[in-house]
């Protein structure tokens, strides 16, 4: 994991009691120093306090999603930044600490943000794993089936006959182990994003409005928008915006909403006695 503090007797005494429970910490002085030395994947956790000289949290965060950098990240903050913290969570931070931090309490929360990474990575290659199985033509009717096109537009688009689609599709249900097009879009996403799934466990598709979902449904049996219109008694246009909305919120590579911060994830961060202090990074 990574540590970004200008602290260097804070680095210093993170890196010694994490170090104890088996992790290996990697310490940068500044924002600046970081971003020119590390470069995608990103690594496994990302750490920062919240007081850099060279870049505010809002920065840093902007900066992370700009290069591509798709890290869980961890924020140390003052007591009197709760407000701070809020923002941040929203922002996309899976754990905010307030200092001074108990060393027991930071490693669980570290190996806790871990672990988790670990199980999305297991479900991105597993679900990666089972889109392999599917044929060119499948997977054809797949992306565009998850792209909100009814059978009809598929078979258009592609040249091919209504049955031939329900064909694919089925198939594709059947390698993929989904029963409708909400479970099969949610499979993609998992399966072309290395973030589709949180270290929550929040995905994509949970921010579906419950009329999206509806709509996604009676599109993949088949139903033009007008068909939907007139089945829902609301306007093809409507339709359409939803079913718009729909295919950007489950498209790879989009933020999710993040959660609101749980009051139980401050905690509090002990400074303790490093062995010794290190020069700068």
């Amino acid at each position: 994991m990574v540590l970004i503090d200008q602290d260097a007797v804070a680095r210093a005494w993170a890196a010694q009691a994490l170090g104890a429970s088996g992790l290996t910490i990697l310490g940068f002085d500044s924002a600046k120093t970081f971003f020119a030395l590390m470069g995608p994947p990103g690594p496994p956790c990302l750490v920062v306090d919240s007081n850099l000289p060279d870049m505010t949290c809002h920065q840093l965060q902007a900066e992370l999603v700009r290069r591509g950098l798709r890290v869980p990240l961890v924020f140390l903050i003052g007591h009197e930044q709760i407000e701070l913290a809020i923002a941040l969570m929203k922002a996309g931070a899976v754990d905010v600490l307030v200092k001074p931090v108990d060393v027991d309490e930071l490693k669980r929360r570290i190996h806790a943000v871990l672990a988790a990474g670990e199980r999305a990575r297991a479900h991105v290659n597993a679900a990666r794993e089972r889109l392999g199985r599917l044929t060119q033509r499948e997977l054809e009717v797949v992306m565009l089936a998850t792209s909100g096109l009814s059978n009809k537009d598929i078979a258009d688009h592609l040249s091919i006959s209504f049955r031939t689609v329900e064909v694919h599709r089925r198939n594709a249900m059947r390698k993929t182990g989904t029963s409708n097009i909400v479970e099969l879009t949610h499979f993609v996403g998992s399966a072309w994003s290395a973030d589709a799934a949180g270290a929550d466990g929040t995905h994509r598709l949970e921010v579906l409005t419950e009329r999206e979902r509806e709509i996604l449904q009676l599109g993949s049996d088949g139903l033009t928008n007008k068909a939907i219109a007139t089945r829902l008694s609301i306007s093809a246009r409507t339709v359409e915006t939803h079913r718009g909305n729909a295919s950007r919120k489950v498209e790879p590579g989009l933020e999710t909403a993040s959660p609101e911060p749980a009051k139980d994830q401050l905690s509090l961060w002990g400074t303790g006695e490093p062995l010794r202090a290190v020069g700068d990074s």
